[in-house]
């Protein structure tokens, strides 16, 4: 028996958002009562739910920048920067929906692997003794629940063949399209990958934890992310770079 006080808030679109909305409509949750979902993108922030705050519901936040001081009853689902630590968010709901809301929830071997993707990418997947043809099924299904679309996937090939180098040992390409899945996918396995476009740039692989310390301001400013086993600069990379 769902309860109307609780109102959850979707986060930025991939599968495993696409996963958790899907797992709450299952149980009894409707959009629009029980759950608001603006069609973000990856980095979401609360400040795009704002305007539906009050004091009476309990706002369910999953994965959104806490730009702003929360609702007076919010519970905060997230396994970014300082919440690194903790499960991926789809796990993090069920739990909740189970603790909190006495629900059985059947965690079935696809919704483990868009957990295990969510949470460790590729790694993930394979550490939980996924089959190729399973990892290349979610990070498709990934990918098009980020709204990437055949034209990114042409660019990224494009960026690839292109604008692809190697510096320090790290490859670097600059992208054509702001859908770097498009890129990564297709680069894996690589030990450390820096892809950028004129607004953002994100780093995976090896050194990830040196960066969230060198740039632990940027993190608490929120101009900078962290999770998946990677490091965003939303903005202002440029001048990091050539410092």
């Amino acid at each position: 028996m769902t309860q109307p006080n609780y109102l959850f808030l979707i986060g930025g679109s991939d599968l495993e958002m696409l996963a958790i909305k899907q797992l709450l409509t299952a149980n009894g949750f409707i959009e629009g009562l029980h759950i608001a979902d603006c069609n973000l993108k990856w980095v979401a922030k609360l400040s795009d739910y704002q305007t539906l705050f009050n004091n009476t519901q309990t706002f369910v936040g999953i994965e959104l920048i806490p730009d702003i001081t929360p609702p007076l009853h919010y519970i905060e689902i997230d396994h970014h920067n300082s919440n690194s630590h903790k499960k991926s968010a789809l796990e993090q709901i069920i739990e909740l929906l189970e603790n909190d809301l006495n629900l059985k929830i059947e965690f079935s071997h696809d919704l483990q692997l868009i957990a295990s993707n969510d949470k460790g990418y590729i790694p993930g997947m394979f550490a939980m003794e996924a089959t190729k043809e399973e990892v290349v099924d979610i990070r498709r299904r990934d990918r098009n629940a980020q709204g990437v679309t055949e034209e990114d996937e042409l660019l990224a090939m494009q960026s690839i063949r292109e604008n692809c180098t190697y510096e320090g040992g790290i490859t670097v390409i600059k992208s054509l399209t702001s859908k770097f899945s498009a890129i990564t996918d297709r680069m894996y396995p690589c030990e450390q990958l820096l892809i950028f476009t004129d607004h953002e740039l994100n780093y995976y692989g090896e050194g990830v934890s040196k960066l969230i310390v060198a740039f632990d301001d940027l993190i608490k400013q929120q101009k900078a992310y962290s999770g998946g086993g990677n490091f965003l600069f939303e903005t202002g990379f440029n001048s990091l770079l050539t410092k």
